[in-house]
């Protein structure tokens, strides 16, 4: 079974090794470790980190915390172990991670144009796709690329998790995070160290 927590700096060797895996080039993005580190340190970010048995086995990275209008981005998700039907576990993982603060709304992401793969994942997933953002981005390869913009909502997230424990409540719903756990205290909108520092009490459960 998947748990996730926060990640560290120490996790950034991992976060690298699984971006630069054979096949992710075109399609996921990789940052050097200087990069990384200006992100994480970002307070309006947040990097988790996927185990089974203590052993990591994905990541994603989540930014735009801070945003106004509750919009979050899902920068980056990735799975060490291709195959082992992991994603989806991790995928509702990191959902319910953001959505279980009050102030996310929506949550988004862009998929390669070259990963067709993983477009139809996040459709299955429940996320709607709200067009092409054309010829916005470069790729690591040097192309001007047109990917889709894709994004679920709270309301999408809350009947995925409606229907979820309706269908088997023991599978997977109980090992996520709860929406307002007590452990969390009231977070201002524009208190960002205080919604990172949320984010890391809820997963890891402590300080």
């Amino acid at each position: 079974m998947l748990q996730l927590r926060s990640a560290t700096s120490v996790d950034i060797a991992f976060v690298m090794a699984t971006e630069r895996l054979p096949g992710y080039l075109p399609i996921l993005g990789r940052w050097e470790e200087a990069k990384h580190r200006t992100v994480m340190s970002n307070l309006a970010s947040v990097y988790f980190i996927g185990e089974c048995a203590g052993e990591p086995e994905g990541f994603a990275i989540i930014e735009h915390l801070d945003d106004p209008m509750g919009n979050v981005l899902l920068r980056r998700i990735a799975m060490a172990n291709r195959g082992r039907g992991l994603g989806r576990e991790m995928m509702q993982l990191v959902a319910a991670a953001v959505f279980a603060r009050p102030e996310p709304h929506r949550l988004w992401l862009h998929v390669s144009p070259y990963n067709e793969r993983a477009r139809l994942f996040y459709l299955r997933f429940g996320f709607i796709e709200e067009g092409v953002m054309r010829e916005a981005y470069i790729n690591n390869l040097g192309e001007r690329v047109s990917p889709h913009l894709m994004s679920l909502l709270r309301s999408d997230w809350e009947r995925l998790e409606s229907n979820q424990e309706a269908s088997d409540p023991s599978r997977l719903h109980d090992q996520l995070p709860k929406r307002r756990p007590e452990s969390w205290r009231a977070l201002s909108r524009s208190n960002t160290s205080q919604v990172r520092l949320g984010f890391i009490v809820l997963i890891t459960g402590k300080m």
